[in-house]
């Protein structure tokens, strides 16, 4: 049982650490592009931070139960 719980708190935990790091990224590069200019690579490189932070939210949701 004790097991169980710690490794799903590990779990929430890296998945914490992921979304911040995720989050912070987001943020870098849309201050980056705003100075260099937007392409289609930090356009594509944005959604695919959007999807995986909407998975992992799912996810943190989820390990709640």
């Amino acid at each position: 049982m004790i097991k169980k719980y710690l490794r799903k708190h590990k779990h929430r935990v890296y998945v914490r650490a992921l979304l911040n790091e995720l989050r912070w990224d987001t943020i870098n590069t849309t201050i980056s592009a705003s100075t260099t200019g937007w392409t289609d690579g930090v356009t594509k490189h944005l959604e695919n931070n959007g999807r995986l932070i909407r998975k992992y939210e799912r996810r943190l949701r989820w390990l709640k139960f």
